[in-house]
């Protein structure tokens, strides 16, 4: 028998579903982030990943089905800024203290405290409701220490599963921000931490940088769009944007 949480997800139930408050980018984590799943946002260098974040952050601050939910911010590189997610918040009732108290964040260096912080949470739900996580970035902390292999991959496997084991278990949702990566010997960049993060978290959504469109229009664009190993990239696929001082901007040809 499905639960009310599945039936509602099944649905398509807003107060289940996270957006980023861009429909063209939703449409890409399939109408946007849901509860029970671990989603991805994976970027080249400097494509704007963390200007994501906010416009999900302002987002859920402003929609009203989730006025007594509360996000989890884990902020692994020190780039969390409050006041770039106020920029983006419209409505200035949801630019209150009390509204954006409702952004816990939590600033972790390594992968124990992480760890620590996963297996953990379970208890404090129980007294704070909590239906988004969003850790930026996932990379960030397991790769600033220096582990030998077997402890390199014990870690991220750990990681990954505590992940979505209380992703499904506590019926939040949780996107991670992850590199891509040139390997040797490959044509197309690939997400960091491994085959076995790859395959296990199947929603991703990739950042790029669009060098021929910048060249032919002298102005930086950049696409995104789902990623999906080793399939070619079709224009009609891509959602171009802008970096700006208003955030992210759709931009179209």
């Amino acid at each position: 028998m499905e639960t009310l949480l599945q039936v509602c997800l099944r649905l398509g139930s807003d107060q289940f579903t996270h957006k980023f408050g861009i429909p063209e980018f939703d449409n890409l984590f399939e109408n946007g982030i849901k509860c029970t799943e671990v989603s991805e946002l994976v970027s080249e260098e400097s494509c704007g990943e963390t200007y994501f974040c906010y416009h999900l952050l302002a987002t859920f601050l402003e929609d009203p089905t989730k006025i007594y939910d509360r996000i989890i911010y884990v902020d692994t590189n020190k780039t969390f800024r409050i006041e770039k997610v106020i920029e983006l918040i419209k409505n200035e009732n949801s630019k209150s203290d009390e509204n954006l108290s409702r952004i816990i964040v939590k600033k972790i260096i390594s992968i124990d405290e992480l760890y620590n912080m996963i297996i953990g949470l379970p208890n404090f739900l129980k007294y704070t409701r909590v239906s988004l996580m969003v850790i930026n970035s996932i990379y960030g902390c397991i790769l600033s220490q220096e582990l030998i292999a077997n402890d390199y991959t014990s870690s991220i496997e750990r990681i990954l599963f505590g992940l979505k084991k209380l992703a499904k278990q506590e019926g939040i949702a949780i996107l991670t921000i992850n590199a891509l990566v040139m390997p040797n010997n490959s044509s197309e960049p690939v997400p960091l931490l491994g085959v076995k993060w790859l395959k296990h978290i199947p929603k991703r959504v990739s950042l790029h940088q669009d060098v021929y469109i910048s060249n032919m229009v002298k102005k930086k664009v950049f696409y995104s769009k789902k990623y999906e190993h080793g399939k070619l990239i079709h224009t009609n696929n891509v959602v171009r944007y802008l970096k700006t001082e208003r955030g992210i901007e759709i931009y179209k040809l």
